[in-house]
């Protein structure tokens, strides 16, 4: 029995080493390649990412500032429809008052002359 195992663990021995073809210097090689070229694709994600991040504060800063000067330009424009209103209302309101007073002028002056024609 001793034989036996003896003589399959030497066969094992010589099929493993004789198809393996197997080189730890390949391995070793293999592996910090793909060591490297893991942490190169690591480091452009980052790099990716980070522009993606600053693009983004960019955008939204940009935003921002145009949604302040639409208001900004919104409130000057109500601002100065609001001081044309007032000017046409006050200019309206004095356009009004003085036709009022030349009609009271004129229906004043009509009353005279007809009393001074009743009197004559």
């Amino acid at each position: 029995m001793k034989k036996f195992i003896t003589t399959s663990v030497a066969v094992a021995a010589l099929l493993t080493n004789a198809q393996a073809d197997f080189d730890f210097g390949d391995m070793f090689t293999d592996m910090k390649d793909a060591a490297i070229s893991m942490s190169k694709d690591a480091k452009d994600s980052v790099t990716s990412m980070k522009d993606g991040a600053v693009e983004t504060s960019k955008s939204a800063e940009r935003t921002v500032s145009t949604v302040s000067s639409d208001a900004k330009d919104t409130s000057v424009k109500v601002s100065d429809d609001i001081k044309v209103m007032e000017v046409n209302t006050t200019k309206d309101f004095l356009r009004q008052h003085l036709i009022f007073h030349m009609m009271r002028k004129i229906h004043l002056n009509l009353q005279r002359q007809t009393l001074k024609t009743v009197v004559l």
